[in-house]
């Protein structure tokens, strides 16, 4: 009797049109929950060529200075190095700023160079998958990026 009053009312015209258009597969919720459903679900399972609208449409808005501060003020990095001798926990902020730039603001590599300073697009890229197997790797690395995009996401307006 509930369901059938239910499937008589029908669906709500704001449900109805997030659900129109290229959003599939849609994820309704606030910009943080979505790019919390896609950082789990989504991002493991494909790649950005597969499913370009869902990447675009669930991203949330984190700029990539935004992305390096943060980033640089939980590593205690007060600025960029100007030269390529730089200390171990430099190296790994970079490589995590990188990292979040990529997976959480989805910007392309030559965005991220052109933040990172100094930087070309090729070791960008090649920093980015060296993390990749690190995070693969370490425990402890994987568990601190999983803390960092969570608190990223957790501070998008929404």
């Amino acid at each position: 009797m509930a369901l059938d009053k239910f499937v008589k009312v029908g669906v709500p015209q704001e449900v109805n049109r997030h659900f129109v258009g290229s959003h599939l597969p849609s994820v309704l919720g606030s910009d943080a929950f979505r790019g919390w459903v896609k950082y789990n679900f989504i991002e493991p399972l494909k790649s950005d060529r597969e499913i370009p609208e869902v990447r675009r449409n669930l991203r949330p808005n984190v700029s990539l200075k935004t992305i390096d501060g943060f980033v640089r003020k939980a590593y205690g990095v007060r600025k960029r190095p100007e030269t390529r001798r730089i200390q171990p926990d430099e190296n790994e902020a970079r490589a995590m700023a990188i990292y979040l730039m990529r997976t959480v603001a989805g910007a392309k590599h030559r965005d991220i160079a052109a933040t990172m300073g100094k930087m070309s697009i090729e070791a960008t890229a090649k920093n980015l998958q060296r993390f990749r197997r690190r995070i693969a790797r370490d425990q402890l690395l994987r568990e601190k990026t999983e803390a960092f995009v969570s608190q990223l996401l957790s501070n998008v307006q929404t």
